[in-house]
């Protein structure tokens, strides 16, 4: 009995040269594998790219007070990390006063309160100009969050260059700028635009995806994911974003290959440690002390106070948006960018809390006081020889406690009107880290009607006052607190 060739030399054997059939097959593995390679190309583009934005931003942001000479490209915080201090003890952090001064002045010397006053106007318009600059001449369409034009793409539509690579180079250095600059805005909701430009960028690599739309379509859902988890640490949460807001055909197979893609570009992240505490997370909360049932009503005040926010803001936005279509503001773009972060900067720097970068002041609101916390925010009346104080962890509040949330509440007003006329100028803006910001004015409320508090409830109010405020302004009721708690809280 004859036996054929292809017992002899079955596909693929190595040892003999291969035929068309074994050619043959390895294109059928390569396009069977080729969207799970795609989606780990673009998980390591995303999560180096917002690692780079992580790093960039705080650096440009201090730059705004000062410089370390010995070492320019440190920002505030890693200049410091020697003396092991990031106040004003801190040697190695020149700030421009006393660098042009040749002296070490405090900051209530008239002259260095005015020079560092103008450097700081002048760093924030500079970088909110340039900005605008580019946005203008090389991708309009990097401008604004971008996550409703990515909805509109995933339900079907197709706008030509709006994930394109000078929209991605545009988006990623304007994020930088945007948020050093010192304006009420965040990078984490364009970080899914960003994500997605890497998607539809990778997927011309692979002929199954470029060539059909509708396959290129899972790439993105995919990609979206992977921004949402660059963003806040939270791979899970991502896939949840891209399934509940963002796409609107989501199989299992594109569920799965969204949760790898998010699980690379988050602990690619992670790796690289840009915050340089060795998490993914920016903002890190342990908090071991056990709740009680009387809390429930101030978290059940503050959903009601968080949808009566929501909404003034999302009508407020309403109004600014056809309000730039029919006055001078929509002709001059670049000249309402200038105009707000002119106004921005001139009543931030008075302000200790304005001055900060958002991302710093709330990641001071959600930390815990430790036993050698001497902030403000930490001035309680500790009394140890007082067991049932002890037990329970509630101390009187002191007088910088008080004061510290006046300063809060001017910072909060502040920050919750010039976020209105923020979102929506040419530059990237998103509105997730604002909206953080905005809800610590329900958390200085509750301190307000309670001197005598436990020291870790007003973080967890802060904490929660969070995920209600953003629930509320882009409706998203399971996926916010998803990675606002769980993914935070298991770090």
């Amino acid at each position: 009995m004859a036996v054929t060739n292809s017992v002899l030399h079955p596909p693929c054997h190595f040892v003999v040269a291969c035929d068309d059939g074994c050619l043959g097959y390895l294109r059928i593995c390569w396009n069977s594998a080729s969207g799970w390679i795609c989606v780990f190309l673009v998980g390591i583009v995303a999560g180096i790219v917002a690692a780079i934005i992580d790093i960039g931003s705080p650096w440009l942001s201090d730059l705004k007070e000062g410089i370390c000479l010995d070492a320019f490209w440190f920002n505030r915080a890693q200049c410091c990390w020697s003396s092991n201090s990031s106040g004003k003890s801190c040697d190695e952090w020149y700030t421009w006063s006393r660098l042009l001064m040749k002296k070490d002045p405090t900051s209530e010397h008239p002259d260095a309160y005015f020079i560092g006053y103008v450097f700081f106007v002048l760093w924030a318009v500079s970088f909110s100009g340039l900005c605008a600059l580019f946005v203008r001449t090389f991708a309009p369409y990097a401008c604004g969050s971008g996550i409703p034009e990515i909805k509109t793409i995933l339900s079907g539509f197709i706008i030509r260059g709006y994930l394109g690579k000078w929209t991605l180079l545009i988006k990623s250095l304007g994020m930088i700028l945007g948020v050093a600059a010192g304006l009420s805005l965040g990078k984490e909701g364009p970080m899914v635009h960003m994500a997605s430009c890497c998607g539809n960028i990778l997927s011309y690599l692979f002929p199954k995806y470029s060539k059909n739309e509708a396959k290129k379509r899972e790439i993105l859902s995919a990609a979206a994911a992977a921004g949402v988890a660059v963003a806040f640490g939270a791979p899970i949460g991502g896939v949840l974003f891209s399934l509940e807001e963002a796409s609107y055909y989501f199989p299992m197979k594109t569920m799965f290959r969204s949760f790898f893609c998010a699980m690379v570009s988050a602990n690619l992240v992670r790796m690289i440690n840009p915050y340089g505490d060795e998490h993914q997370v920016m903002f890190q909360v342990d908090y071991k002390a056990q709740w009680h049932i009387a809390e429930l009503i101030p978290f059940a005040v503050l959903g009601m106070l968080g949808g009566i926010f929501g909404t003034l803001f999302n009508r407020s936005n309403l109004y600014m948006c056809r309000l730039r279509k029919t006055t001078w503001l929509g002709k001059y773009p670049a000249r309402e960018v200038f105009i707000v972060t002119l106004v921005t900067a001139i009543f931030s720097f008075p302000l200790t809390y304005l001055r900060m970068n958002t991302s710093d002041l709330i990641r001071l609101m959600v930390s815990s006081c430790g036993p050698g916390e001497s902030g403000s925010l930490c001035d309680y009346k500790v009394n140890l020889s007082d067991p049932q104080a002890v037990l329970l962890g509630s101390y009187p509040a002191g007088p910088g406690v008080s004061s510290a949330m006046w300063m809060l509440a001017v910072t909060l007003l502040f920050k919750g009107v010039i976020t209105v006329f923020t979102f929506g100028i040419k530059v990237p803006t998103g509105l997730f880290i604002p909206s953080l910001a905005v809800s610590h004015l329900f958390h200085f409320g509750s301190l307000l009607l309670n001197s005598s508090t436990q020291c870790y409830l007003h973080f967890v109010i802060t904490l929660t006052s969070k995920a209600v405020c953003i629930s509320k302004a882009f409706r998203m009721q399971i996926i916010i607190p998803y990675p606002t708690y769980l993914q935070k809280l298991s770090e």
